[in-house]
């Protein structure tokens, strides 16, 4: 992900050059722009999914079990959920979404945990004496789908650009704030940098929100992937 690292950089770098009307658009272009650099983040992990399921469809003699498919395809489908509550949160703005969406991340969290427990039994010697481990790959797909459920649920998060927001007052309204800003204007800029980098290292290691259709043409891959 470094190439996406430098592009959520150089992103950011450029809205820090422009002169908002106000704080509000200044928060609303941020999300905007963090969102766009998610969904680079998320297509580049679908990819990669899809290139390991191509495998597989490409390999007659490899075989995922039903448990792994119906495993798979359940975890494509609350991504797509998660995915589709996350676009109407950040269309809307509803204030309650973010928490429904900080608890179906931790809800996702813990499924994967239990589908990784129940795969790990099946990494057994037979299975990599015939050449191929499949369990292997699964737990390594259920660990690419947390993180794209990761870059999901968090989308629509306005953290970040609320603690900028007072950097986007116009200077009309700093001029009226200077006494308050004052007080703790060293304290505000070590927010803002800590945060700023908090998140582009959240986010890379999080790893990717994009359209659902990459994410269903994955799902569809599964489907169609003969027992």
């Amino acid at each position: 992900f470094g190439q996406i690292e430098r592009l959520s950089f150089k992103v950011r770098v450029y809205l820090e050059k422009i002169e908002f009307n106000g704080r509000a658009q200044s928060e609303r272009w941020h999300q905007v722009f963090s969102a766009a650099v998610s969904s680079v983040q998320a297509g580049d992990l679908i990819c990669h999914m899809i290139s390991d399921l191509s495998f597989l469809n490409n390999s007659p003699e490899v075989n995922l079990s039903a448990h792994a498919r119906a495993d798979l395809l359940q975890l494509c489908k609350l991504a797509n959920e998660n995915l589709s509550l996350a676009q109407d949160v950040f269309m809307t703005g509803r204030e309650n979404g973010q928490d429904e969406l900080q608890r179906r991340r931790a809800q996702y969290k813990r499924r994967t945990e239990q589908y990784s427990v129940r795969h790990l039994t099946k990494l057994n010697a037979d299975s990599i004496a015939a050449g191929y481990d499949v369990s292997s790959l699964v737990l390594i797909l259920i660990e690419d789908l947390r993180q794209l459920n990761n870059i999901y649920c968090t989308m629509a998060d306005t953290s970040w650009v609320l603690l900028r927001g007072d950097k986007a007052q116009p200077k009309d309204q700093a001029a009226d704030g200077a006494e308050t800003e004052a007080e703790v204007p060293a304290e505000a800029d070590g927010m803002e940098q800590d945060d700023g980098s908090t998140e582009t290292a959240a986010q890379i290691a999080a790893a990717p929100g994009k359209a659902s259709t990459p994410a269903q043409t994955a799902a569809s891959a599964i489907e169609r992937r003969s027992l």
